[in-house]
């Protein structure tokens, strides 16, 4: 913006200067004519360093928007192998209730997931598709959670099937993490990027599952 409004400046000035009718004001006023052309040209340069710094500090908030998604990821990650090694524990342990496990060993919101919704820096640097299912996959995981660990989830067959969303919520969870990370990288085309979320959003609600069905029971 202030790029194209230097450049319009330019135009003006260089016309200006070129004007046969402002020859007289030369010869006239030469000081007058100089200090427009002082002002003008200084205001261009105020115009340039101002959009130089705002850059610059977009480029400073990016990096520091794809290190909290880099975080996030390490979490989330972090959140799946423990879902994970519960839901087997669950699955293979008949001695013990699997409510009361659960109310021994609670499941987790992955924090600085939960967290980025509300970052308005992170906001500002992600899609709107992001933000969506940024929004969506926190409900989600928040109800799941939930649900599991205050026993809404009654049956243990429906625990299960509950911990099995809520690993498959994590991995979507990362997958979409993942996808503004790539593409605040460049790794990602911003033309491919609704595409990506179609497909991610498919895999959530089963088409393509993220995990190993061997893992988890549907």
């Amino acid at each position: 913006m202030y790029i194209i409004i230097s450049l319009g400046l330019i135009v003006l000035t260089v016309l200006f200067v070129l004007w046969k009718k402002t020859n007289k004001l030369k010869e006239l006023h030469p000081d007058l004519f100089s200090f427009i052309v002082t002002m003008v040209a200084t205001f261009i340069g105020v115009l340039w360093a101002i959009d130089f710094n705002n850059k610059s500090e977009e480029k400073k908030e990016e990096k520091n928007v794809v290190k909290l998604l880099d975080a996030s990821n390490l979490e989330l990650e972090a959140s799946l192998f423990k879902a994970l090694i519960t839901y087997e524990m669950l699955q293979n342990d008949s001695l013990y209730s699997k409510k009361k496990n659960i109310e021994n060993n609670p499941i987790h919101l992955p924090m600085i997931f939960t967290q980025i919704i509300n970052n308005e820096v992170v906001l500002r640097h992600i899609t709107q598709y992001g933000i969506q299912a940024f929004s969506q996959s926190f409900d989600n995981l928040h109800s799941l959670q939930y649900a599991i660990n205050t026993g809404v989830a009654i049956e243990d067959s429906i625990l299960m099937r509950s911990i099995g969303a809520y690993i498959r919520q994590l991995e979507f969870s990362q997958q979409i993490v993942l996808l503004e990370k790539d593409r605040l990288e460049k790794k990602v085309n911003e033309r491919d990027v609704e595409e990506k979320y179609t497909i991610l959003m498919a895999q959530l609600i089963g088409f393509e599952p993220f995990v190993n069905e061997n893992n988890i029971r549907k």
